[in-house]
């Protein structure tokens, strides 16, 4: 009988946990939880080692962030990052018709996932993109806040209240204004973001936030021209949203 051999490795992300699946040939598993944690996922990448998964694709369901370290240390330790969106794994879910919901059962689904379903490799940003990424979530939350201030001031009824909220409000509203030319120096500075911008430019339809979100998470030498980047856009639109929003 042919030995099995680990394929895939599933990691459901928690704020304080890492619950991590790792999928046979003979689709079998085996299941294991860390902290989520430097010291954790030490833990896990040399279980998973101890387990036969060494140079396995690492598949990560991305959870706004909470996943990065993982990935960083994971790509340090050779082992091919795959950063799938949630939407995808809530999908497959669906076409299994599977009604459980555990986390490990999470583990073992984007373990499979990942193994049947085509991915791309992912690879890590620049310093100056993480501080893009971090630039652009924290506007996204002011402007939230903003909308939902807004609404709440316009249904109340005492002055002083009103007083209060438009002042909170037009606080938020500089802020957003602080956040904007941090952002156009973050690109200006850097050689990189700054010819992605320049190049994006010559898009007709592409506006400043596009163009920051652009900046943020793509890498320029990937494509060949601004055609490729249009095609880009078009063929990932969900996916970018999706980023934008975690």
């Amino acid at each position: 009988m042919k030995p099995k051999q680990a394929t895939t490795i599933g990691v459901d992300v928690a704020k304080k946990t890492l619950d991590v699946a790792l999928l046979f040939s003979d689709e079998s598993y085996t299941s294991k939880s860390f902290s989520n944690d430097a010291n954790g996922i030490k833990q896990l990448l040399s279980w998973v080692r101890k387990q036969g998964g060494q140079g396995c694709p690492l598949c990560v369901e991305a959870t706004g962030g909470l996943e990065m370290e993982l990935c960083l240390m994971g790509y340090q330790a050779q082992y091919p990052i795959r950063l799938i969106p949630p939407s995808q794994i809530a999908n497959y879910r669906k076409s299994l018709t599977l009604r459980n919901k555990t986390d490990c059962d999470d583990a073992r689904l984007i373990a499979r996932f990942a193994m049947t379903m085509p991915t791309v490799d992912w690879q890590p940003p620049s310093q100056k993109m993480r501080r893009l990424q971090d630039l652009l979530k924290w506007r996204r939350n002011l402007v939230q806040f903003q909308t939902a201030l807004s609404n709440c001031a316009s249904t109340l009824n005492e002055r002083r209240q009103q007083r209060s909220a438009i002042t909170d409000l037009n606080y938020i509203k500089r802020r957003i204004t602080q956040i904007d030319a941090y952002i156009t120096k973050v690109i200006a500075d850097d050689v990189q973001l700054a010819k992605t911008q320049a190049l994006l430019s010559s898009i007709s339809g592409i506006g400043t936030q596009t163009l920051a979100f652009f900046c943020a998470t793509i890498d320029i030498q990937t494509f060949q021209n601004a055609k490729h980047i249009c095609l880009y856009w078009h063929r990932t639109r969900a996916q970018a949203i999706w980023k934008l929003r975690s």
